[in-house]
């Protein structure tokens, strides 16, 4: 089972683990929710072990995740489409 950490503000990451509880496969989601997006650099680095995967509700926190050590190929975000 893949473990999915969602980063981002409480309304967004409730969102999108309501969303993933839809399609829920194989895959077990974790809330890491910031107040503000500079503490994803925190919360990437602390918890970085205990996820396979990091999704994050938009591109400023993947950015900011992005210029730690996590390897690039566990981080990914949101792109919003109004389609």
């Amino acid at each position: 089972m893949y473990k999915i950490g969602v980063v981002g503000p409480i309304k967004s990451v409730e969102k999108i683990i309501e969303l993933a509880h839809e399609i829920e496969q194989d895959m077990e989601v974790i809330s890491y929710i910031y107040s503000i997006a500079t503490e994803t650099k925190h919360l990437v680095e602390t918890y970085n072990q205990e996820v396979d995967f990091w999704l994050f509700s938009g591109y400023i926190p993947y950015k900011i995740a992005s210029q730690t050590r996590v390897s690039q190929d566990k981080l990914a975000h949101i792109i919003f489409s109004d389609y």
